[in-house]
């Protein structure tokens, strides 16, 4: 992939000052949109595709022509080779060695040895060449004993695992025509090209509640590779731009008003760029394509007014201090944002702190930090941007109602079971469902399940969400109720919550209420990353 550079002069960058935004001017010198590569999967061991028309297949041994059609199906996969490998969980990545040191520490105190690790990697678009992995000491000798070790340890870290002294030369890529049987072999790389292409049965949304499978059409290039584990791989190569037609659609109803699109495609172009060479830093692609990263749909959800609302913010990224924002977001905070270190740990980043999503008045209710006065928020139709009765009559917004306030119920039976299937524990009988912390927009960041053999601490936002709920839980701002109670053992389990995702940086349902109360997109950004300016890059 050609490195994208980033080094242009300070005199051409282009600050947007925050409300209302005067017209934003070009330099006269623009640099060149930079191309991203999205992983649409990988762990693959075999992936069917097809072309809308015919196409160019390039290996590093040859170029040939395929066929097209949707009746022309094409298999790729990867055979041969043997490899003797190594594999470890890394806890943490980060831009800074000092970042590293105090993340390494704090890992060593919840009792996981360690040691960081720097590596080379695509330059960023910060400018950043190194990165540093916090990685944990032991070493599996299979991919399945690490990832055992990865469920035993993710209420404490959340952990992605690596591969180490792999040797897949004898490796070779094979692409089979389903219909003639004719096969094309290649040691490296297939990149197909002059076309667009429909891969058939992506996995999306794993393990949240519109997971399933997908077949989706994309835009040229995708390159058929190789992963850390010498695996199937697919990337689509393309220009950010065209990628962001591809996000927004996905992140955001095109129901919403433009100026809240207009934010979103600022906010997903950040993470986006932010994300270059962190996110997957061992795969041979810059971010994914799911939850983990930004949903992209390709070609397969592009709708008008969202390619209008990239179009019109062409360029435009948000910064602090001089770097690209980490500019995370999520569906509804429920009235209150959360500080991002409380989700994710980390260094606390200024822009990114827990915020009343709406009037100061919010902070009526005291620290929601506090059991009594959660319970009295969550309780409350509290007059938050994303909780307008004004506009919940809209089409666009009718879906948000639901995660504003929200309950679910659980008798004992099911609260074992899942507790169980989701943690690989059983804790016998569950006795209670105790909070430990709770961040500033009062989700829980630590829980103790209590059961009559044994306990479970969880100490992760996304943890809880997953051990309490089969396909993810709303969000980790709720409190629990006990009842029918016998022998010491309650036979229901109430929990009321507040908002839908992490809660961290833009609220979506807030930005669309903010701009059909007449802010522009600057003002939205402003509000929910504080300190933040717009510049363009290109």
């Amino acid at each position: 992939m050609k490195r994208i550079l980033w080094g242009l002069p300070a005199c051409f960058w282009i600050i947007i000052q925050c409300a209302p935004p005067p017209p934003v001017s070009i330099p006269h010198r623009p640099r060149e949109e930079p191309a991203i590569r999205v992983g649409l999967t990988w762990g693959q061991t075999r992936v069917v595709f097809s072309l809308e028309k015919d196409g160019v297949l390039s290996t590093p041994e040859q170029n040939l022509a395929i066929r097209g059609g949707l009746n022309e199906k094409w298999a790729v996969s990867v055979s041969g080779g043997t490899s003797k490998d190594r594999y470890r969980l890394v806890a943490a990545s980060m831009s800074t060695r000092s970042g590293a040191e105090t993340m390494s520490r704090e890992i060593n105190q919840k009792g996981y040895s360690n040691f960081i690790q720097e590596i080379n990697h695509t330059e960023a678009p910060d400018g950043s060449k190194r990165l540093y992995r916090i990685v944990l000491s032991n070493t599996f000798s299979t991919h399945e004993e690490a990832r055992r070790v990865q469920e035993r340890v993710q209420r404490d870290l959340n952990t992605f695992i690596i591969q180490e002294g792999e040797n897949h030369s004898a490796e070779k890529l094979v692409m089979t025509h389903l219909s003639s049987g004719r096969t094309i072999t290649s040691k490296g790389p297939m990149t197909v090209s002059g076309t667009n292409v429909i891969i058939d049965n992506l996995d999306v949304g794993k393990g949240f509640h519109w997971q399933g499978r997908e077949t989706r059409v994309f835009p040229e290039k995708i390159i058929f590779t190789r992963d850390s584990r010498g695996m199937l791989a697919v990337i689509n190569r393309l220009p950010i731009e065209t990628y962001l037609k591809g996000v927004l659609p996905s992140e955001m109803p095109h129901g919403f008003p433009m100026e809240a699109l207009k934010a979103q495609a600022i906010a997903a172009r950040s993470e986006a760029l932010f994300k270059t060479g962190r996110a997957h830093s061992n795969e041979p692609f810059d971010i994914c394509a799911d939850v983990h990263c930004q949903v992209y749909s390709g070609l397969s959800r592009n709708h008008e007014k969202t390619d209008k609302a990239v179009l019109l913010t062409r360029g435009l990224v948000l910064f602090y201090d001089g770097s690209i924002c980490d500019a995370v977001y999520s569906a509804m905070c429920g009235g209150h944002t959360e500080n991002n270190e409380a989700v994710w740990g980390g260094k606390p980043q200024p822009y990114l702190r827990g915020v009343p999503d709406g009037p100061s008045r919010l902070r009526h209710y005291g620290s929601l930090a506090h059991e009594r006065n959660i319970r009295r928020w969550i309780d409350s139709e509290v007059s938050a941007f994303c909780n307008s009765p004004r506009y919940g009559s809209l089409p666009a917004l009718e879906y948000t109602k639901k995660y504003h306030r929200w309950e679910v119920q659980y008798d004992q039976k099911q609260l074992q079971t899942l507790i169980a299937r989701q943690t690989g524990q059983f804790l016998g009988d569950i006795q209670r469902l105790k909070v430990l912390k709770r961040g500033v927009s009062g989700r829980i960041l630590s829980l103790r399940i209590e059961g009559s053999r044994s306990s479970l601490v969880l100490n992760k936002e996304l943890s809880i969400r997953k051990a309490l709920s089969s396909n993810t839980l709303w969000s980790s701002c709720f409190y629990v109720t006990e009842k029918n109670i016998r022998g010491g053992i309650p036979q229901l389990f109430i929990l009321k919550g507040a908002g839908f995702g992490h809660g961290v940086g833009m609220c979506q349902t807030g930005a669309a209420i903010m701009a059909l109360n007449g802010k522009s997109f600057s003002a939205i950004l402003t509000h929910y990353y504080h300190g933040t300016r717009i510049r363009r890059m290109y």
